[in-house]
């Protein structure tokens, strides 16, 4: 049944989204998929709203260890320690709340948003034509439907989240130390470029990697898949060693580009770390002159580095989003590739069939030739089955016997001719009614995981126990 058109469906136009195709950026994935949070946008404001608050609760809590430092601890008062002390627990308390509803709120939306984008493609997928199946491995769209439909939440949900977070910290951070500290705090900010470059240049390298990993992944799924579902051909033609060798390689493809992968990210943190160390260290150096010259205490100063603490955190998460953007701008471009197939048919029948049904199926001189081909396997065809009648249709391989059930049943729409059910063409008819009206057989049995009765019952998941039960209802 053709379902009605979805959010990724309604995107730009085709000269758009050969552009987006070709790499998407933010933009392009946040048009695409932006629509599939439309029921949670309030739950998003919510959640970025408790994470300022964690924030905001952060910036106070260091401030009042200045307090107490300055005034409790330097000075040896108790009285000067409960009221800064009682604030600082309360900011915590109030922090550590607004903290957890916020996570919470977010891995809501994150995981709604998997949900409903994997349940969204995976309906479009099932509206694709044979032919699309049989150029694509089985693996290569689950793996489409699991990692890459989770990467691209990275990015829309959860990573939009984490990004207003770390700026409004950036902000309330840097606001703190600059009202500490101006010339200090100038010279943090001056420095705080070199860690968006390495985010930069790192970015760069694991996008290649992740996007090598990805197609990999649905390399080995694809062998996997096949390899399980053919597992009698597999064995009776003693070819498990070959399925074997064609697995080892797909792994070692994907061995090789997570190895890629995780050495850029493994190599990214320490980066970060030492240009951290070396930034602080060169802070509180020229922190240290300014205690001397008596133009900042020593609770400041704390409170200063502190500060900074905080700042490099958010700045380095910034940077950790730039990769994230780079996974899910990889993961995007195969979700987009796979949704922008159509459908080899368009559902926009709306006659309906005569309630006397008398006139059975006609293939009037029916053409059709699969794309691809070198040569169409139906011409000028005709045949007619009428009610009551039993026709067998025999041919050898490659004659069309399949293209008739196929044309039958819709999956394709003839290039000539017209194939008529009832004397109506099956074009001016939705493809429910179509396909309620034809029953097939394939020639290899598909059993479904559940119950006897689940698979009896799956063209007809109204019939009663005794349908099912009944030999002249099965006929």
């Amino acid at each position: 049944v053709m379902r009605s058109r979805g959010p990724l469906d309604r995107g730009p136009s085709r000269s758009a989204r050969r552009s987006e195709l070709a790499q998407p950026g933010v933009r392009g994935i946040f048009r695409r998929f932006w629509p599939f949070l439309r029921r949670d946008r309030g739950k998003l404001l919510v959640a970025a709203v408790l994470f300022v608050v964690a924030a905001v609760m952060e910036t106070v809590a260091v401030w009042m260890f200045k307090v107490l430092t300055d005034d409790a601890l330097t000075t040896g008062k108790l009285s000067a320690f409960w009221q800064p002390g009682m604030t600082w627990l309360g900011t915590a308390v109030v922090g550590a709340a607004a903290c957890f509803g916020g996570a919470y709120l977010t891995s809501r939306v994150a995981e709604r948003f998997v949900l409903e984008l994997r349940a969204h493609v995976f309906d479009h997928v099932q509206e694709l034509s044979p032919d699309f199946f049989a150029r694509r491995g089985t693996g290569d769209l689950v793996a489409r439907l699991s990692g890459d439909v989770e990467s691209v939440e990275r990015l829309v949900g959860s990573g939009m989240l984490e990004t207003v977070s770390a700026l409004f910290s950036v902000v309330l951070y840097a606001g703190a130390a600059l009202y500490l500290s101006w010339d200090l705090a100038l010279l943090a900010l001056l420095l705080a470029p070199v860690f968006w470059l390495v985010a930069r240049k790192f970015s760069q390298r694991i996008r290649a990697a992740s996007r090598q990993e990805r197609d990999a992944n649905g390399a080995i799924s694809s062998v996997v898949a096949e390899g399980i579902a053919n597992v009698e051909l597999v064995q009776s033609c003693n070819q498990q060693r070959s399925q074997g060798e064609r697995l080892h390689r797909e792994s070692l493809r994907w061995f090789g580009a997570k190895l890629a992968e995780a050495r850029l990210s493994a190599l990214y943190a320490p980066v970060v770390t030492v240009l951290e160390t070396v930034c602080v260290l060169l802070i509180i150096g020229v922190g240290v002159w300014e205690i001397s010259a008596q133009r900042i205490t020593i609770g400041g100063l704390i409170a200063f580095a502190a500060y900074l603490g905080y700042l490099y955190q958010p700045l380095q998460q910034l940077g950790q989003i730039t990769m994230a953007v780079t996974a899910a701008r990889a993961g995007s471009e195969r979700l987009i590739e796979l949704v922008d197939q159509r459908p080899a048919v368009a559902d926009t029948g709306r006659a309906s069939l005569p309630a006397r049904r008398s006139r059975g199926i006609r293939f009037e001189r029916v053409g059709f030739g699969y794309p691809g081909a070198g040569r169409p396997a139906l011409a000028d065809f005709g045949l007619d089955v009428r009610p009551g009648e039993f026709v067998l249709v025999t041919g050898p391989s490659g004659a069309g016997k399949s293209t008739l059930v196929k044309l039958l049943l819709r999956f394709y729409d003839p290039h000539a001719g017209r194939v008529l059910l009832d004397g109506v063409d099956l074009r001016d008819l939705p493809l429910r009614v179509v396909r309620d009206s034809i029953a097939l057989v394939p020639q290899e049995v598909a059993i479904f995981h559940g119950t006897a009765a689940d698979n009896i019952a799956f063209g007809a998941p109204d019939a009663t126990r005794d349908e099912m039960t009944d030999r002249k209802s099965v006929v």
